[in-house]
């Protein structure tokens, strides 16, 4: 969608960005952990839910919505986790995440919503994780030094 609405080779990082997250469900199928709980559930039937919606829309902006909407559902569960075990994220990761995605802003060829929602929505996330963990880890670690 990206490309279509002008995009350009910054739409590629998305599509590089794809790829990657699948092969990770994948490895965490065999090797993940399977600490799952109801929450987990509610997110991934919601983000299930919205991909028959996102594969009958006719209108790519709405579909770029829901398609970052079904992403972002798609990581609560890992910030659910992260809450009583924020150790176990890498902060490098997600900065460096955070930073991936803003330089794909940059890169792309044209600016509408259609282009620089997905992009943007990511920076925002990975930014607020990393401050969260940043949070999460100080908290702890204050607490057990009491």
């Amino acid at each position: 969608m990206q490309e279509r609405a002008g995009g350009g080779s910054g739409a590629w990082i998305t599509l590089s960005i794809a790829v990657v997250m699948f092969g990770i469900f994948l490895l965490g199928l065999k090797w993940g952990e399977k600490d799952i709980r109801a929450m987990d559930i509610v997110f991934f039937v919601a983000a299930l839910a919205a991909i028959p919606l996102w594969l009958v829309v006719a209108q790519p902006l709405l579909s770029m919505m829901l398609l970052t909407a079904i992403d972002v559902l798609g990581f609560a569960p890992t910030i659910r986790k992260s809450w009583s075990k924020p150790e176990s994220e890498t902060l490098s990761s997600y900065a460096i995440n955070g930073a991936r995605h803003a330089l794909s802003v940059f890169a792309l060829a044209e600016y509408n919503l259609l282009t620089v929602l997905f992009p943007i929505a990511w920076v925002f996330i990975n930014m607020f994780f990393v401050v969260f963990l940043v949070w999460r880890k100080s908290s702890i670690l204050l607490s057990t030094e009491v």
